[in-house]
């Protein structure tokens, strides 16, 4: 077992116990005011802290949240809105095993919303007393919604055997690599113990690492020229995704007891860990003709942006081989790599996308040929600086 994983604790009270079962006992005791309040001492969070107005919403107190929730307001779309006709045909012409990659990718995105939700609805909403994050939560909650329902017609559009889709449909309990990943998020959603910024960093993570490589994945199609329907909702879903992210980050900011970073990296490589396993071992996106590799390289770098995002140094900067406590990245002076980096830019995220081309490294210098979707100098830093 390596060091990477000893290093990380799970959540304390789920640790060992059947996830479904503690949801249940919090959906029967609630989240009181008392509880709350022995859990996250709320009276050192201005963000936990019991508020009499937190029914009305003017005059607002915390703006920038509060622009977040417009943000997410103004994006609102609905699963109508995207056209499946033209999908079937072009899913009738892929391999089996692209098949096999696309609907299992689409199961666990059909599961996964629903997660989020139930972490918003038994946990944060209850939790933050501030109208301005209660008004993001409530329509992030409706604009998951969406997202479950598009997967699930997306399910249903390239599926015609109904045991399949029953299948897909169950992902949870049929498909161990699935319920894996989902049984991290449902353990913290349980957990007693964990305060409230390491479940924040916990579920920054869901939706930003563990959804982050199956949207690659998807838009890797997007560039052969496949499956327009499902290319353009992955588009939409992952600039949500991406604004949720970013909304977590800025509710972390304003914590004062947050974790420590030895706490949020242990959180934050364990779910690089999940999503590595998953996407190049249990479901590897080889079977779409991706590199594994470097699909675990994009997977670090995207851990990577959300660490800074929440303040603290990149994990790639460690490199002590030594220990190999996180992933450490080598550098010869004269070593070739296959390797690029497509940046398409999806409103408020920033999304690369992993492909084959020469990258050359010297000790004072990073040359790379980067392909580009209308890349600005933005993007063409980022992938130098990424890499």
């Amino acid at each position: 077992m390596s060091l990477l994983r000893l290093a990380w604790r799970p959540p304390r009270s789920a640790s060992g116990c059947d996830c479904e079962e503690t949801l249940e006992n919090v959906h029967r005791k609630g989240f009181s005011s008392d509880a709350i309040e022995n859990d996250f001492k709320p009276n050192e969070e201005p963000l936990l802290r019991k508020n009499p107005r937190r029914f009305v919403i003017f005059p607002l107190q915390y703006p920038d949240i509060w622009n977040m929730y417009k943000k997410a307001q103004a994006s609102f779309w609905t699963a109508e809105e995207v056209d499946l006709s033209k999908d079937f045909p072009h899913w009738n012409k892929l391999k089996s095993e692209e098949k096999y990659f696309i609907s299992h990718v689409l199961a666990f995105f059909a599961a996964s919303d629903g997660i989020v939700n139930e972490n918003l609805v038994a946990r944060f909403s209850q939790e933050v007393q501030i109208p301005e994050a209660r008004c993001f939560y409530g329509f992030q909650i409706l604009i998951e919604n969406v997202h479950s329902e598009m997967y699930s017609l997306l399910i249903d559009t390239y599926i015609k055997n109904p045991k399949k889709r029953e299948f897909l449909f169950n992902a949870i309990e049929t498909m161990p690599c699935v319920k894996k990943k989902a049984d991290w998020a449902l353990k913290w959603i349980a957990d007693r113990d964990s305060t409230f910024g390491e479940r924040v960093v916990a579920f920054a993570a869901v939706e930003g690492i563990f959804f982050s490589g199956s949207f690659a994945a998807i838009f890797w199609l997007k560039k052969r020229g496949l499956m327009p329907g499902l290319t353009f909702s992955n588009e939409l879903i992952s600039r949500d995704e991406g604004l949720h992210c970013d909304f977590a980050c800025l509710i972390f900011h304003y914590l004062v007891n947050k974790p420590s970073e030895e706490r949020v990296k242990e959180i934050i490589v364990n779910a690089v860990e999940i999503e590595q396993e998953f996407l190049t071992e249990a479901l590897p996106v080889g079977l779409i003709g991706m590199n594994c590799t470097l699909m675990k390289r994009y997977i670090e770098f995207v851990a990577d942006r959300l660490l800074t995002e929440l303040g603290f140094s990149k994990v790639r900067k460690l490199r002590d081989d030594t220990s190999k406590k996180y992933w450490p990245v080598k550098m010869a002076k004269q070593s070739y790599l296959c390797a690029a980096l497509i940046y398409h830019r999806c409103g408020y995220c920033t999304y690369a996308v992993l492909m084959h081309s020469a990258v050359s490294h010297t000790e004072n210098n990073v040359n790379i040929q980067i392909s580009l979707f209308g890349a600005d100098e933005t993007i063409v830093s980022l992938a130098r600086v990424a890499l």
